[in-house]
């Protein structure tokens, strides 16, 4: 890898990442959330482009914007959405070192969940044992021995703790890292119809008319 706007929702695990390839990797983790992935990944990639010009690196360009109060104004000319949400995020998040920060470290910044941390930290650094419990990975759960799992995200972080034990058990079981199993499932559900391709809080995201060749979506984390 050697371009920071080459994001790809579809093929998310690289552990060799540099720097500037993993501040875009984590600006597309938190933008995802609660949108269709590949919409927000060529919009991230549009907010992005000015670093190719100035040049700068993704969090570079943030506090660049942000020291000139154009941030939000930025964000907003490529519509990606949740602005009460993205602008006070992207300016947090920018100080942060992402190759050394912790789940803690994330999870202090507005806008970033269990989920977006883990999602990040689990296809950027490797050995991570994390599990993302999104809608997908819960229904995987109901399907394969656990009918009690949560339908949505646990709200609590015990709930939350218990249930990723719970995958990280099945991805030893299966003699796989969680990473690999994460992205397996996803693939998998992808394919299946439009109520497992529905992004979580997504207005659309409905998988191909019938006859057409499906390319996975992404989903949104956070």
């Amino acid at each position: 890898m050697s371009d920071p706007l080459n994001l790809d929702v579809t093929d998310v695990t690289h552990y060799d990442r540099n720097d500037q390839e993993l501040e875009a990797f984590l600006l597309l983790a938190i933008v995802v959330a609660g949108k269709t992935a590949h919409v927000q990944e060529k919009k991230l990639r549009a907010f992005l482009e000015p670093c190719r010009t100035l040049p700068a690196s993704p969090f570079g360009l943030i506090n660049w914007a942000d020291s000139r109060g154009l941030l939000e104004q930025h964000i907003r000319l490529q519509g990606l959405g949740q602005y009460r949400r993205l602008v006070p995020c992207f300016r947090e998040v920018a100080k942060l070192n992402p190759r050394t920060c912790t789940r803690e470290e994330l999870e202090a910044v507005t806008g970033i969940g269990p989920k977006t941390s883990r999602f990040f930290l689990l296809h950027s650094r490797p050995k991570q044992l994390f599990a993302v419990l999104d809608t997908h990975i819960l229904a995987w759960l109901r399907e394969n021995g656990y009918p009690d799992a949560p339908r949505v995200t646990p709200g609590s972080r015990g709930t939350y703790d218990r249930w990723e034990q719970v995958f990280l058990k099945e991805a030893k079981l299966r003699k796989t890292n969680p990473a690999d199993l994460d992205m397996k499932i996803w693939l998998e559900r992808s394919k299946k119809p439009k109520e497992d391709v529905r992004i979580p809080n997504q207005a659309d995201g409905l998988g191909p008319a019938q006859g057409q060749a499906h390319k996975p979506q992404g989903r949104s984390r956070g």
